[in-house]
């Protein structure tokens, strides 16, 4: 019996198998590969051509199993996370960098989704692992935890007429044009929850899903609405959105 050994690996065959791949593999290649005399075995020139390939052969199988076996630890040290996108920008910013100082071994994967439905599919799916919504999902297939607050401002242009006012009362706001998110997003359900609680009815409604258009419109004068407080910070401040309490 001869013994083959290889790192950890030893394989135990017999010599009539041995024998048997020898001439398997001398006629694959079309050369005599090994040359036997009383005093032993040696390889011929083509057999040591022959090894120093199968060495090679050796070294690359062992470097795509390592290689495998980091992708697959790779893998499952990722988590997806998951963003409506709205263009009014998000909390990543503060959320990344304390996730990496507490989990320093998982790789946070950030992807941003076109609407809530296809945020909680994804989850559903398992194609996403965690999502950040405005509001709490009303099925109960899905677990949440709350992580912040924002409310929703009423807001105007620093040109529009009201931007001078600290209050105005719903009548006056019954023939503004409005600007708001697309029916069925979270928040222009908030918008329509708000508005029907002081009995109005807008008359003209632009709709997008892009946050950063009604934004921007809004500070242009060409509509009024309600944006969340979170992502508007910089424009409050600087005066080219005015908030305007609405009781």
């Amino acid at each position: 019996t001869l013994h083959f050994t290889r790192a950890s690996e030893e394989l135990n065959l017999s010599q009539p198998a041995v024998s048997h791949q020898i001439k398997s593999l001398e006629d694959e290649v079309g050369e005599k590969l090994f040359n036997r005399s009383r005093n032993g075995i040696t390889l011929t020139p083509a057999g040591e051509v022959m090894l120093e390939h199968a060495e090679k052969i050796l070294e690359i199988t062992d470097a795509l199993k390592e290689e495998i076996e980091e992708s697959r630890n790779s893998a499952q040290s990722m988590l997806s996370l998951s963003m409506i996108s709205r263009g009014l920008g998000t909390n990543l910013s503060k959320i990344y960098p304390a996730f990496k100082a507490s989990h320093p071994d998982i790789k946070l994967q950030y992807r941003v989704e076109p609407d809530a439905a296809s945020l909680l599919s994804g989850i559903r799916t398992g194609r996403i692992d965690v999502g950040v919504m405005a509001y709490k999902p009303e099925n109960e297939e899905f677990e949440y935890v709350p992580y912040g607050w924002a409310t929703m401002q009423f807001v105007v242009g620093q040109g529009h007429p009201l931007a001078d006012s600290i209050t105005a009362e719903p009548d006056a706001l019954r023939n503004e044009r409005w600007g708001m998110f697309e029916p069925g997003d979270p928040l222009r359900k908030l918008s329509d929850e708000m508005l029907e609680s002081v009995g109005l009815r807008p008359k003209s409604i632009f709709a997008t899903n892009d946050g950063s258009v009604i934004r921007d419109l809004i500070a242009a004068g060409e509509f009024v609405g309600f944006l969340p407080s979170g992502s508007i910070v910089n424009e409050i401040n600087s005066g080219t959105l005015v908030n305007v309490k609405v009781p």
